[in-house]
């Protein structure tokens, strides 16, 4: 295991020379590092998907209807009830109510995501 840096143009990888030269190595010859293009989320622990559920449930009080929505849903359209409730509300949707449907689109995802696996890994392009 190891930390690379990688040529995108060649796509060769380079190792570093682990616990002997950090990730900035170059910023001491003068090479500006470069903003971040990926925020890097990881759920990995009880706490990190009790966030999770605690994102959907407020969610969910904020909008009754939606909430009444996806109780009567079959499992397998639960997924099509956010951008279908945000439709069907546009004329009083505000860019909060969209938000927020994003948002539990993607918690449910990460929700389902853990029934697979004992992390979810998500890297969201800046």
């Amino acid at each position: 295991m190891g930390r690379y840096y990688t040529n995108n143009e060649t796509g060769h990888d380079q190792k570093f020379w682990f616990a002997t030269q950090s990730s900035d190595a170059l910023s001491k010859y003068g090479i500006a590092i470069s903003e971040p293009r990926f925020i890097e989320y990881i759920i990995d622990d009880e706490e990190g998907i009790e966030s999770v559920k605690k994102g959907i449930k407020d969610i969910e009080d904020r909008y009754p209807k939606f909430k009444k929505l996806l109780d009567e849903a079959e499992e397998k359209d639960k997924d099509d009830q956010a951008s279908e409730f945000a439709q069907m509300h546009s004329e009083e949707a505000d860019s909060k109510l969209w938000k927020d449907m994003a948002d539990h689109d993607l918690l449910r995802f990460i929700v389902r995501e853990m029934e697979f696996s004992d992390y979810v890994n998500l890297q969201c392009e800046l």
